[in-house]
């Protein structure tokens, strides 16, 4: 499940429509009407939620996942359970990011407080934006701008 802190919900989608924005195609063109409301990992997704698998090292929790619909590659298409419904494509991760920027938009506004470590080295010139995490530890070079999330 996306942070609401950080991404707003916007779905459903339907597969029809995840397939248009990501270039994947349906495994069974029939389930297109399925509704989708997020994204999530293999082993942590629902039926509401796509997923994705890349190679066979995953190959358990594709077999097992709850997930509604699951982006893979055709060879792996085989392996997901009856109810998860398989998008093809030779792009599973990026057909997943793309839903998620769909699914779960970016809250640019969001009134988060920016976050430094005190490990964090930050040079002369560094500029964080309201919400910007920094992770430690870490340095940031002179003149970096940071965005939120």
């Amino acid at each position: 499940m996306a942070d609401s802190r950080f991404f707003s919900a916007s779905g459903p989608l339907t597969l029809a429509q995840l397939c248009e924005i990501s270039g994947a195609q349906l495994l069974d063109p029939a389930h297109g009407s399925r509704e989708i409301w997020s994204v999530a990992p293999l082993d942590d997704a629902d039926e509401r939620a796509v997923a994705f698998i890349v190679s066979e090292k995953r190959r358990d929790d594709l077999q097992t996942t709850l997930a509604g619909a699951c982006f893979a590659p055709e060879a792996l298409a085989g392996l997901a359970p009856a109810d998860c419904t398989v998008l093809i494509t030779e792009r599973p991760q990026y057909a997943w990011a793309v839903a998620a920027q769909r699914l779960h938009p970016v809250i640019h506004d969001a009134p988060v407080e920016t976050f430094i470590p005190p490990t964090a080295k930050l040079e002369d010139g560094v500029v964080l934006a309201p919400g910007a995490l920094i992770g430690a530890p870490a340095t940031i070079g002179a003149g970096t701008r940071l965005e939120p999330h």
